[in-house]
């Protein structure tokens, strides 16, 4: 049941977070604090766990409550990088194999175009 209450924490601040990135995406200065409005909902979020239902945050005392909830929110921060993180490297790895395929058929076209001024060449040496 404690490790619910944690990641229960996390995911509802995570749900919170994702609300506020796509309702403010045109305020860049406003994203930079996401990770301390993350904190401190997850620090709320503890504190009202602790009253609510104490069987279910295992702490002793509020202060406690209120950093255990700070630290789900600020792992629920880490996550959502992590995620930007693994998205972004697969659209790279995704940009760099079609980069790679162009490259391949640029090659393979010159290839050809050498090989039919070979020919060219050669005919025209033997009509010499």
């Amino acid at each position: 049941m404690e490790i619910i209450s944690v990641s229960s924490i996390s995911i509802f601040v995570l749900i919170v977070e994702q609300i506020l990135r796509n309702s403010f995406k045109k305020f860049e200065k406003f994203l930079n604090f996401i990770p301390l409005i993350s904190a401190l909902t997850g620090g709320i979020l503890g504190l009202i766990l602790f009253f609510t239902l104490p069987e279910i945050i295992p702490v002793t005392n509020f202060i406690h409550a209120i950093i255990a909830g700070m630290i789900s929110g600020l792992s629920a921060t880490g996550s959502n990088e992590a995620i930007n993180k693994i998205k972004e490297f697969v659209a790279i790895k995704k940009q760099s194999k079609q980069l790679s395929e162009k490259a391949k058929k640029e090659q393979e076209i010159e290839n050809i175009t050498e090989e039919k001024q070979q020919v060219l060449e050669n005919e025209e040496t033997k009509n010499n």
